[in-house]
Order: structure tokens, then C-alpha cells, then sequence
């Protein structure tokens, strides 16, 4: 069954009640976001365990275990997984979160099971100004704040339309007292500029020597650490999942039209079998960054000079 994925994300409860969700589109932040909502649900709540799988399949021959019979399993690729599936699988201890790239294949699943009442579809794209408005007015309620016209308006037009990045700045706005809730202090706290993820990710055709100077000097400890992997990632992932460079384009945040010429050149840099390859290097590193938070600093170096290595290959 396809949802609203902006109501999903807001009104949570209503919806963590299935066994099968399938996570769409080309926003990645916004995926992120809804992945990393379920994922809480279930791990923190119901006490799943997470594994990450290629497919449906492989979750079958790795998750019999006598002390976790609740598993999460995020999976990567369609595989031979079909609509009839769905019943076969269904398992009360069994949750399947599948994150699923657009393409041909997995546009013409998503068709056949939007109307699955087994299921739940979850598209992501780029927030419309009618979600923002439906965002910032959750937002007010749960908060007990109101704006006046000119600042509320204000406010839709200048946040960002990938969800984390206008979830960190609504984040901001609301820390704000009541008395500096106002245009004038509004543009100082919205105004965008390059992160040192994007700094270092936009000089990747450098040298090495340039590249971890740059990496040492910026990224100093586990936050700085966590920006520019999600900042590379992100702009990764909106390579991925952009097909056509003519879409690309158009989904280039506008703080980056400095760097834009250099971002189509990486993009042309890209074919299908370096994405591919760029995939299994972000969610290796993830999985190692987990494990060795002592190593956190080399493994983001490492993980940035194997990005480079791939792409300018």
C-alpha cells in the first residue's frame, strides 16, 4: 500500500504495524530518514536485531539464531523477490525494509504492490512547498509556537527541500526564544554555506597530499566526523539515483552553484559499475564506523581516498 511518506515520518504510530516496507525515489536524506525511523521502532521498542542483506534470500539462510528470533532486515536489491512473495515471507518476527534505487524493475514492482494492504510503499523525493507547510505546521503545534505571516512564510521558502537538512533547520528556528523568532534573526540562522564534507568532497580531483591535509585540518573529532560522511554520502547517492544528468541538475542544492560545474563532472565520471562499487564502499563504511569508534578518524579518511580512487578511475 503507497503512503505519504511526510505523514509517515510525522505521525509514525500509525503506520509501524507491517511486515514488508519498500523505500523509494531519489532523495536521500528523506530515505535515510524514514529507514532510520523504522529501524528505531523496531530495535528500541520491539527489540529486532538489524542485519543488512543483499536479498530477501540471503535473509533466509543467515538469520536462524536461538537468542534474536526478532530480526530487521535491511535489504539492497529486488532480487528475484515479486509481489507473491509477500505472502511468503510474511513472518510476525520478520521485518523486511527494503531500500530500492529507481529503476525500470523496481518502478514496475512498485506498481503492482502500491495496493498491497500487506505492505507499505514509501516514495522519497524532494519536499514540495505544500510538505514543508505540513512539516513546519507539526512543528508549531508540537511546540506551542505560531509566526506571524511574513515570517512564516518567511521561513517555507528559505528551508531546504531535502528533509534532514530542513529537519536540522527547523531544529534551529524552534531553540530560538519567542522574541527572536522573527525574519530578522531567522535569515542569520538560515543562511547556507559549504560544509567541510563539501569543501574537501568538491577538490577530489587533488592531489592525495591535498586531499588528507585538508582532511586532517577540517574533520577533528566525531561530529566533524559525522557531517562530512553524511554530506559525501548524500551527494553520492543523489549521483545514484539520478538516472538522467538533466534530472541530476535540477536537484543540485542551489548553496552549491560554485561547485556546480565540477559536480556534473563528477557525475559524468560515474557509470553504472563504479555506482555499484561507490554503494558497497558507503555501506562498508558505515558498518566500520560502528564497530571501531577508537578508528573513526582513519576510517574516514580511508573510506574518502577509496571514493576517489573509484570515481576518478
Amino acid at each position: 500500500m503507497k503512503i505519504d511518506s511526510v505523514d509517515f515520518v510525522l505521525n509514525t504510530n500509525k503506520y509501524l504495524d507491517k511486515s514488508f516496507y519498500f523505500i523509494s525515489g531519489n532523495e536521500t536524506s528523506f530515505i535515510e530518514k524514514v529507514k532510520d525511523t523504522i529501524i528505531n521502532y523496531y530495535k528500541t521498542t520491539l527489540g529486532h536485531s538489524i542485519k543488512r542483506v543483499k536479498n530477501i534470500e540471503s535473509v533466509q539462510q543467515t538469520t536462524e539464531s536461538l537468542f534474536h528470533k526478532k530480526e530487521l532486515a535491511l535489504i539492497s536489491d529486488l532480487g528475484s523477490f515479486s509481489e507473491k512473495s509477500i505472502e511468503l515471507y510474511e513472518n510476525k518476527d520478520f521485518v523486511y525494509v527494503f531500500i530500492l534505487p529507481n529503476s525500470p524493475k523496481v518502478n514496475t514492482f512498485k506498481r503492482k504492490i502500491q495496493n498491497n494492504k500487506n505492505s507499505y510503499l514509501l516514495e522519497c523525493y524532494s519536499l514540495s512547498k505544500e510538505m514543508k507547510i505540513r512539516i513546519v505546521n507539526f512543528y508549531c503545534e508540537k511546540e506551542g509556537v505560531s509566526f506571524d505571516e511574513e515570517t512564516f512564510w518567511f521561513l517555507i521558502e528559505s528551508l531546504d527541500e531535502r528533509y534532514k537538512f530542513l529537519e536540522n533547520d527547523l531544529d534551529k528556528v524552534f531553540l530560538l526564544d519567542k522574541e527572536f523568532q522573527s525574519v530578522k534573526y531567522l535569515k542569520s540562522v538560515l543562511t547556507r554555506s559549504n560544509s567541510e564534507g563539501d569543501k574537501i568532497f568538491f577538490n577530489i580531483y587533488k592531489d592525495n597530499d591535498f586531499i588528507i591535509n585538508a582532511y586532517r585540518d577540517n574533520i577533528l573529532d566525531q561530529n566533524d566526523l559525522s557531517s562530512f560522511f553524511y554530506t559525501i554520502k548524500n551527494n553520492i547517492f543523489l549521483i545514484i539515483y539520478n538516472d538522467s544528468i538533466i534530472d541530476f541538475e535540477k536537484k543540485i542544492p542551489r548553496y552549491l552553484f560554485k561547485e556546480k560545474n565540477i559536480f556534473l563532472k563528477i557525475y559524468k565520471n560515474i557509470s553504472v559499475a563504479k555506482k555499484k562499487k561507490l554503494t558497497d564502499l558507503i555501506y562498508s563504511t558505515e558498518k566500520n564506523l560502528r564497530q571501531h569508534r577508537d578508528l573513526n578518524l582513519l576510517i574516514g579518511l580511508r573510506f574518502f581516498l577509496n571514493l576517489k580512487k573509484i570515481i576518478i578511475s
